[in-house]
């Protein structure tokens, strides 16, 4: 055999053996699994979205492999922001984080809890707190920035039933709180909240019992009436029969509910009437809102089947869907005449159809039966 063969026989088998090692040590760094790649066919795709929406619609199991991989923002559980999520992976619009993705950035001093989990918002351009992650802390420090982003959000069922925290620093960078996110946290006792925050959606701190007091800011446009429910010892400020949750500039900023009256004055520093803070009330007859109030929310009276008269101040803006259905004894309804006032199915001041306000007996009608199912919107 001559030299040159022996040389290309040797070169080949040198690459064939490069080519082996180079494979194996690929194949030896990736994962057992990987998240998003729901059915571990090596690439994330439209059939992994569609495998986690149809376990969302009850149409498909997923199996104990399927449900960890199909676990994107890792709350634990298989729900529609999973879909969603992977949805944006298949448009580009998003990458699932890996594990280094969770370490606080080196050159963020901020001082603040270590080991949450934290993922990008679904919409807004900010992060979300998905949970408490390997936090073991009892008194949580959220943070204002993650990644260069701010922080906007406490996504729902965060810390649920999380029964070790006892305080918690809400930055004001943080617009919203979702539902049920501090949901039987019994040994909540403090939470501080600063300006910026706009929502604390429905069941956010229900039944936590240790939680006496909060400060709920100015800035605050979006609140119902359990987001509080069965915390027990949570201390209402009272007003003329109405109960008030505010801040120490303002005690009065939002009216929750109201003990048992006929006629309900609201305070002249209320910016907001709670959803459903009076729904279902069959002693209120009469309701005057003060000028400070901007929004009633929704179902406020839903169900005030003995309320006859409601005078609205100069300041109101808008009156959310299904605030005075069912207020069949409903009469007589006044507008300032300051404003020009529209209807619409979707809110935000947009295509609104303009309606006459002038007519007290006119507006009762329309609230509680041909617009009662819409937005009220102060025209621009």
């Amino acid at each position: 055999m001559s030299l040159q063969r022996v040389l290309i026989i040797a070169l080949a088998l040198i690459m064939t053996i490069a080519s082996f090692l180079t494979a194996f040590s690929v194949f030896a760094e990736q994962p057992e699994f990987s998240i998003g790649d729901v059915n571990a066919d090596g690439e994330i795709n439209s059939a992994d979205y569609l495998l986690i929406k149809r376990a969302c619609f009850g149409t498909y199991k997923l199996n104990g492999e399927e449900i960890t991989r199909a676990d994107i923002n890792g709350s634990d559980v298989i729900d529609s922001a999973d879909y969603l999520l992977l949805k944006r992976v298949c448009f580009g619009t998003y990458v699932i984080p890996t594990p280094d993705d969770n370490k606080p950035p080196s050159n963020n001093t901020e001082e603040y809890t270590k080991g949450l989990r934290l993922g990008e918002c679904m919409w807004g351009n900010g992060y979300s707190v998905w949970g408490i992650g390997t936090a073991t802390d009892t008194d949580i420090i959220i943070p204002s920035t993650y990644n260069g982003k701010p922080v906007i959000e406490i996504y729902e069922n965060a810390f649920k039933d999380c029964t070790n925290i006892i305080s918690v620093s809400i930055p004001s960078s943080v617009l919203t709180i979702g539902t049920e996110a501090f949901s039987g946290c019994i040994s909540l006792e403090t939470v501080s909240i600063t300006e910026g925050l706009t929502g604390i959606q429905s069941k956010a701190f229900y039944n936590c019992d240790s939680l006496k007091q909060i400060n709920v800011p100015n800035s605050i446009e979006n609140i119902s009436k359990d987001s509080f429910e069965d915390c027990d010892n949570l201390k209402y400020n009272e007003f003329n029969d109405g109960l008030y949750l505010g801040n120490q500039s303002n005690p009065y900023v939002v009216l929750m509910t109201a003990k048992s009256c006929e006629d309900l004055f609201i305070n002249n520093e209320t910016a907001i009437i709670a959803h459903n803070a009076l729904s279902d009330n069959l002693e209120i007859k009469q309701v005057v809102v003060s000028d400070s109030v901007r929004f009633i929310g929704r179902n406020a009276f839903l169900g005030c089947k003995n309320l006859t008269n409601i005078t609205f101040g100069d300041g109101l803006e808008r009156i959310y869907i299904n605030a005075f259905k069912n207020c069949t004894a409903l009469k007589l309804a006044v507008f300032s005449p300051n404003h020009t006032w529209g209807v619409n199915k979707y809110g935000y001041n947009t295509n609104l159809t303009i309606i006459p306000t002038n007519d007290a007996n006119t507006n009762a009608y329309n609230l509680k039966n041909k617009y009662c199912e819409y937005f009220w919107e102060r025209a621009k």
